[in-house]
């Protein structure tokens, strides 16, 4: 379903509309004037029934406190959603972030769900103003940015006590918020792993609340919270300046040339952890979440780099050993997949990108631009998408049996077994450790020799079953649910899209389960194989022969099914 899974269903829909709100209202305390969603508008306290006197300066609802309501205190705006009759459809309710000293000093009661209290009055209206047209909670989406992200979890922590319960079943979508609830499935928390605010814990030692509520200049120094929730993306890690130039965080892709940023550690009183928080505010990351190439493929957990660089700023070092032909030579700094032990998404920014995949089978998502991709081991796919995309590859040209598909996509395989196996869309020059070539030649040079594109065998976008010969066959399944099966020769399966089932049969074949739930399957009992990874790569060993998978997520043996994630290599 996506990234934006909520409550059984792609939620990316609502979670877009949401972000537009809660990033619009804090925007709104600094007097920034952003756009709503389409069929959006905010209501008037007349419309709600609020004492004009509940609403500041810029329009927003007062929060009522110990402090008094005040126009420097908790703000909130009330929004409804209309169809194309004009009827309306759904409220929000979205919370601004932290504009003011006072808002600070309230910052405590995030610890005990109290904040949300501060808009009784308002929530009460709301649910008057509903009832009167036949919508009840479910109609109601609740949402706010870093304090406001905070308040709309401590609203979710107390929903079906407070206000009658009538918010137990709204939706809840929050930003960056401090002190996230960690909850299953009722409330869905996006923020990036590198901002030190998101899930910040304030239930700390650390701060020293009477100093916080009196000094404009204190912030705590409470350290980040990295963790893993229920509730949260965990993973998402936007890729800014502050991160190329020295925010380690025992992460991969810093260079060392900005040491204040590692300096004070990844806690809340350290400025540079900010940078990813503030940028949220204003660069939309949640829509090029929703509209990637590969967002089917995502979960919450997923790990996402999200590039907000301008690489073309810092033009500057080489790359050792390889040849560019007149091209200028890449920065010494590139946005990376990363270099932990996992498959990573990384996704452009729409602008002139240098991307570099990880060390396991990764997707790379370019967009628009004139973007250079730099892959290196594992099963990797690139969508290049506008412009004019390069991308360079390990090895030399003789390393590589190439396959063009019906659609378009190239796909090369790597006969080392070493360097893993490529699948390319929408790119339009291709490059190894030599010149550069057009991706959409017929032919490619190799030296004064021309390599050409392999003969294969494609499915449908159906369920297919293709059986392979006594010679070398390459079967591309495409989408669908295919069973693919190799013959006695040394064979490729590719499984595409879909939960396939792929037997090479005997040979030294190489499987690749491509997007789904996978199955190889092998006709002995699991006892007479031998196993071994390299990098993503699992060799299965019978007979002294040799299979090499990437992408499968189960192992077929005629004695028992196991899960390639249980294997001791994994």
């Amino acid at each position: 379903m996506g990234m934006f899974a909520y409550k059984g269903h792609d939620a990316s829909a609502l979670v877009m509309d949401a972000y537009t709100i809660a990033t619009s209202t804090t925007l709104a305390g600094y007097d920034i004037a952003k756009p709503l969603p389409a069929g959006w508008s905010r209501l008037s306290a007349d419309e709600l029934g609020i004492s004009a006197s509940n609403v500041d300066a810029r329009g927003a609802f007062k929060g009522e406190s110990e402090l008094g309501t005040r126009e420097d205190a908790a703000q909130s705006y009330v929004l409804g959603k209309y169809d194309a009759g004009g009827i309306l459809t759904e409220i929000a309710f979205s919370i601004a972030g932290t504009n003011s000293q006072a808002d600070k000093a309230e910052w405590h009661k995030l610890v005990d769900a109290s904040y949300i209290r501060n808009f009784d009055y308002v929530l009460d209206a709301v649910e008057t103003y509903a009832t009167a047209r036949g919508l009840d909670g479910s109609d109601v989406l609740v949402t706010g940015y870093s304090l406001g992200g905070g308040a709309a979890n401590n609203m979710y922590e107390v929903r079906e006590t407070a206000w009658n319960g009538f918010y137990a079943d709204a939706d809840f979508v929050a930003f960056a918020g401090l002190q996230s609830a960690d909850a299953d499935d009722g409330i869905f928390n996006f923020g990036y792993e590198n901002d030190v605010i998101f899930r910040v814990d304030l239930d700390s030692p650390l701060v020293d609340w009477n100093r916080l509520a009196t000094d404009e200049t204190y912030v705590p120094p409470v350290p980040g919270n990295d963790g893993s929730f229920a509730s949260s993306t965990d993973n998402v890690l936007l890729f800014d300046t502050i991160r190329a130039y020295g925010w380690d965080q025992n992460h991969v892709g810093a260079a060392a040339d900005f040491p204040y940023v590692k300096a004070y550690g990844f806690q809340l009183d350290n400025i540079f952890g900010w940078s990813a928080h503030l940028s949220g505010i204003m660069q939309n990351q949640v829509e090029r979440i929703a509209t990637s190439s590969f967002y089917d493929l995502m979960d919450e957990d997923s790990h996402v780099v999200l590039t907000q660089y301008q690489t073309d700023a810092l033009k500057s070092g080489e790359w050792p050993g390889w040849d560019f032909s007149g091209m200028n030579p890449p920065p010494n700094v590139w946005i990376k997949g990363g270099d932990v032990a996992v498959s990573t998404f990384l996704v452009g920014a729409g602008t002139v990108d240098w991307l570099e995949d990880g060390k396991r089978d990764d997707h790379v998502d370019a967009l628009a631009g004139d973007d250079l991709v730099r892959l290196s081991g594992g099963h990797d796919v690139v969508a290049g998408g506008a412009g004019t995309d390069t991308v360079f590859l390990l090895g030399g040209w003789s390393d590589y049996k190439a396959f063009r598909l019906a659609d378009g996509t190239l796909v090369l395989n790597d006969k080392t077994l070493a360097l893993g196996a490529k699948e390319l869309v929408g790119v339009e020059k291709i490059a190894v450790e030599g010149p550069l070539h057009a991706a959409n030649d017929a032919t490619l040079a190799v030296s004064t020799s021309l390599l050409t594109f392999s003969a294969h065998t494609e499915g449908t976008t159906s369920a297919d079953s293709m059986v392979g010969t006594v010679g070398t066959d390459a079967l591309f399944g495409l989408a669908g649910n295919d069973t693919l099966a190799g013959g006695t020769g040394d064979d490729t399966l590719h499984g595409g899209s879909g939960d396939d089932r792929l037997d090479a049969g005997t040979g030294r074949n190489v499987v690749l389960g491509g997007d789904g739930v996978d199955t190889a399957v092998f006709q002995g009992v699991m006892s007479q194989y031998g196993f071994g990874q390299n990098g993503s790569t699992i060799t299965v060993t019978n007979g002294g022969v040799s299979d090499h998978l990437n992408g499968v997520e189960f192992f077929e043996f005629a004695d028992r099914t196991i899960a390639v994630a249980d294997f001791w290599m994994v």
